[in-house]
């Protein structure tokens, strides 16, 4: 089910033009409804192989892409643009909703390994001392790689007078009105970390911005120059690896017979890879005017280690 504000004003029309107001209400009416739709499509591939020696093998591979008029999939409202058909609109505003969602990832590459390690009594290296054994034998090491492509995002114009015109029942933020081509199509961290990443110069050297905006709520937006979610920010990748040895105790009155000591280390993004943060709707990074546009604000996560135990009777 999907939310629509049923209390919707025609573009322009402010809270007078709203249906309920005749009752005396004004706030967001959302309607329960099937009105909106989503596409997934993708091609998917998966390998597993048990190989010798206590080696397990796991690999996939995703080519997709998501559309959709949101990327909420709760039943409130989450369009960004609600309006009515109106002679300013007489569409109304529901099909500048549309696009790839934020979530969506053209391609994504995961490969998993499962190694029991070939220490300890029964296999190619082990001790005659029983004691070395127990302490070798029974370790396992588990690997997981995740690369993807990156998350789409859509640069937006905001000018001085767009709260006000959004307050009275006009639009805001809005989307460029032409796109001049020359944007770079490289995602790596070299590109994002330089200014501006695929954009050099700036928005304004790529994107034509709507002109007499102002604060009129009436004003009517020329057609977008490009669709919502239409560029890709950078791409991600990162291994985990974690290593873990269960100590069997032995059986005593007061532990029982199946007491262990477990012991366990993970180690999350173990190459300390970069990987940037998302672009957001709305932020600095998507408004064509700001000085950072195209260069992410931030790094997501660096390597992390920690160490569990935990003893279990």
């Amino acid at each position: 089910m999907n939310g629509r504000d049923i209390n919707a004003a025609p573009l322009g029309a402010g809270s007078a033009g709203q249906p309920l107001a005749k009752y005396g209400r004004f706030i967001t009416t959302p309607s329960y409804e099937g009105y909106l739709d989503s596409k997934y499509h993708s091609l998917q591939v998966s390998v597993s192989r048990r190989a010798a020696r206590g080696l397990f093998l796991q690999g996939s591979y995703t080519w997709s892409k998501t559309l959709a008029y949101s990327d909420d999939n709760t039943y409130g409202n989450a369009l960004r643009f609600n309006c009515p058909p109106s002679p300013a609109m007489p569409e109304g505003c529901l099909e500048l909703n549309y696009g790839p969602t934020s979530f969506d990832r053209t391609q994504m590459v995961k490969a998993a390994f499962v190694w029991e390690l070939p220490f300890g009594s029964g296999h190619a290296l082990s001790s005659s001392s029983r004691t070395v054994n127990a302490i070798i034998g029974g370790w396992q090491l588990n690997g997981i790689f995740t690369a993807h492509s990156g998350f789409p995002w859509t640069p937006i114009f905001r000018d001085p007078d767009c709260g006000v015109r959004e307050g009275r029942g006009g639009l805001c933020p809005l989307r460029p009105v032409a796109y001049l081509g020359g944007a770079g199509t490289d995602y790596g961290d070299d590109t994002f970390k330089s200014t501006n990443g695929n954009f050099p110069g700036g928005g304004l050297n790529y994107f034509v911005p709507p002109t007499g905006t102002g604060t009129d709520p009436q004003y009517r937006p020329p057609p977008p120059g490009i669709g919502r979610n239409a560029f890709r920010g950078p791409r991600y990748s990162s291994l985990d690896l974690s290593a873990s040895k269960r100590f069997r105790l032995p059986a005593l009155p007061f532990l029982g017979e199946n007491a262990s000591f477990d012991l366990r280390a993970n180690a999350f993004n173990v190459f300390n890879w970069l990987n940037f943060e998302p672009f957001g709707f709305g932020s600095d990074q998507t408004l064509i005017t700001n000085g950072g546009f195209g260069q992410p604000a931030q790094g997501l996560a660096g390597r992390l280690v920690e160490f569990q135990a935990r003893f279990s009777f």
